[in-house]
């Protein structure tokens, strides 16, 4: 299985990309093959609500950037895995812009526009990482990534919540162990 994993943390090696690694691990372990692209690497400008995706002038987005290409990776792939820490109980901007372009693949009004590819039946995960309490923070995302999985007609493969994070030397064994069994859950179905 083609496991697209878009690391959505302004840091390579914080948090997030730790428990992502401990995920990815069990992934190839497994038999899976997981593409990490870190956002922080891409160009991706947040929608500019022109609506060119809508109307049928753009195939995806018509804004010219690196979401394009993300976009055809997230279609291509078999399950796509968004990770990201949680920043002032939202994502962090360097993957805003991007979630909020997603508005391309959604099917709002039971058509997809002419031409347009979709993400119906697409399994997708989240993976977050929170220095605070899931309550009233991280459980805030889980809802809305449960919101926009439902707009773009995919299927939830699942969520992982990392509360009380500090550093990336401070995650334990337990840890590791959620990610891994996570990484089993993902693609079991």
């Amino acid at each position: 299985m083609h496991v697209l994993s878009i690391l959505g943390s302004p840091r390579k090696t914080g948090n997030t990309a730790q428990v992502l690694d401990w995920v990815e691990e069990q992934l190839v372990a497994d038999g899976h093959r997981p593409e990490r692209i870190p956002i922080v690497d891409l160009k991706v400008e947040g929608c500019q609500e022109c609506m060119c995706c809508k109307t049928g002038e753009a195939t995806l987005c018509a804004t010219e950037d690196d979401g394009n290409r993300l976009f055809q990776k997230m279609i291509e792939a078999d399950l796509v895995l968004l990770s990201a820490p949680v920043f002032c109980w939202g994502f962090p901007a360097q993957i805003k812009g991007f979630i909020d372009r997603l508005y391309c693949l959604m099917d709002l009004k039971g058509e997809p526009p002419q031409g347009a590819p979709r993400l119906h039946g697409k399994s997708m995960a989240l993976l977050l990482t929170a220095g605070g309490v899931a309550e009233g923070n991280s459980d805030l995302l889980v809802r809305g990534f449960d919101n926009l999985i439902g707009l773009l007609k995919a299927k939830s493969a699942g969520h992982l919540v990392i509360t009380q994070c500090t550093t990336p030397s401070a995650l334990d064994e337990r840890v590791k162990k959620r990610a891994t069994d996570f990484a089993r859950h993902i693609t079991a179905r």
